[in-house]
């Protein structure tokens, strides 16, 4: 991701925030990641990095600890006939509950990372070194004072008498079944506990409006052996 962007206006304005200096890049297969640095060095004008896999990507506890925390600490209780007069602002708002999930769910990823040596995952950072934030409070003032979050409304569909959380936005959709889902399953091939994430998955499945999830055996891959052939070929 070059930058963070926001739809202005559809089909006309699109806001782009926090420009990187340099781009990560992997590949599938990995053997083709340099030519494929070379041609987003060509688009974006950025320096890149080949990073070892892509499985470091996927692994990123971006979208889908960050999205998927603060949903499930907002909506714990949110059940269908509940409307809510008004709903936080996604990051300007957040607040001490999202943040301890974030940083648990967070500490999962890296007990992850640290049991799968041969894929070298190293370049998935803790959201505790990314935003400089140890502790809850630490981490709930940071994620508020980003200037580039700045605005950001959580999902929410108007019914009547009020608001619900959207279940359609990619927030939902997209961070748990095809985010959240997928560091669960790499979790089970190696054999990692993962409490929180387990709870938060088990949230979504319970308000979901579709359940379908990302599942790696739809791929042919079904354990730990198949999973690093698949991103060190």
């Amino acid at each position: 991701m070059p930058a963070i962007a926001r739809l202005v206006k559809k089909g006309k304005i699109v806001r782009s925030t926090g420009y990187r200096d340099e781009l990560h890049v992997a590949a599938l297969p990995a053997r083709n990641a340099e030519k494929c640095a070379g041609v987003i060095r060509d688009i974006f004008d950025k320096r890149t990095k080949v990073i070892p896999s892509l499985l470091n990507l996927t692994m990123t506890p971006s979208n889908p600890i960050l999205h998927t925390a603060r949903l499930r600490a907002l909506f714990a209780d949110w059940h269908e006939g509940i409307v809510y007069d008004r709903i936080p602002l996604f990051y300007e708002e957040w607040d001490d509950a999202s943040s301890e999930l974030l940083l648990a769910c967070d500490e999962e990823v890296q007990r992850i990372c640290k049991a799968l040596p041969e894929l070298d995952l190293k370049y998935v950072k803790s959201l505790r070194k990314h935003y400089e934030s140890n502790t809850v409070r630490e981490m709930t003032n940071k994620i508020r004072s980003i200037s580039a979050f700045k605005g950001i409304k959580t999902p929410a569909a108007e019914v009547e008498g009020g608001l619900i959380p959207d279940l359609h936005s990619r927030y939902f959709i997209s961070d748990f079944s095809y985010g959240l889902a997928i560091i669960k399953q790499i979790a089970e091939f190696a054999g990692v506990q993962t409490p929180d994430i387990d709870e938060t998955m088990e949230w979504y499945r319970k308000i979901a409006i579709d359940n379908n999830m990302f599942h790696f055996s739809d791929y042919g891959i079904n354990n730990l052996e198949e999973l690093r052939e698949f991103y060190l070929m």
